[in-house]
């Protein structure tokens, strides 16, 4: 009789201790789902922020590149009007340093407007650029080592559009503000490094405004 007592005491504990566990099984599984949930949103909402903030830079650096890149310096480049902000701009004109730089920047301007390209080639191709410089271009100014390379690119394919090479950006500043008609946008867009002339692209930026003041007083 004690034997048969003992017995079932040792089952009843047995599905006590099995419960146990079960209980606790489920509690762990229930805790794991919701850690696995809270870090889906967690990264779910990580993914979002940073494809918010890569969004919001591309769009800005549009934007930047728009604004930059496309100064206009009073009634044109003779005897203008030069801002301390325009100054300021300036030196960051000369970050268009490749060819989907320049056709974001031929988008905000219109005729007449003057394209200032050119510098130490980087292997581009230059044509998609044909289509915006004929609708928006009344001239293209090459300048640099690569001149004479992007000319022979483009030139057969540009409509209406006068052209003029120069062996320097600091010439082709000289001659524009000699001769620019009143009312001409000047874009300084270059599509290509500045090694050919200077030390980096903010040294080629900083001469540039050096250049204006120095022809336009």
């Amino acid at each position: 009789m004690n034997v048969k007592k003992k017995s079932v005491q040792n089952i009843i504990e047995i599905l006590l201790l099995l419960a146990v566990i079960l209980l606790l099984f489920h509690w762990y599984t229930m805790q794991n789902t919701m850690r696995i949930r809270n870090q889906n949103l967690t990264y779910a909402a990580d993914a979002a922020r940073q494809t918010t903030e890569h969004v919001t830079s591309e769009f800005e650096n549009a934007l930047n590149r728009i604004s930059t890149y496309a100064y206009f310096l009073g009634e044109g480049l003779v005897k203008p009007q030069v801002s301390a902000g325009m100054l300021a701009d300036m030196e960051d004109d000369s970050k268009a340093t490749n060819v989907d730089s320049v056709y974001t920047a031929l988008q905000s301007i219109e005729k007449p407007s003057i394209l200032l390209i050119g510098g130490r080639d980087k292997k581009s191709d230059y044509k998609p650029l044909v289509d915006l410089i004929n609708k928006n271009i009344s001239k293209v100014c090459y300048f640099g080592e690569a001149a004479d390379l992007i000319k022979n690119q483009i030139s057969s394919f540009l409509k209406d559009v006068e052209e003029e090479c120069f062996d320097s950006l600091k010439n082709c500043i000289k001659t524009l503000a000699e001769n620019t008609k009143s009312g001409t946008t000047v874009l300084l867009s270059p599509a290509c490094t500045s090694f050919d002339e200077f030390k980096s692209y903010e040294d080629r930026g900083v001469k540039f405004k050096e250049y204006v003041l120095e022809y336009t007083k």
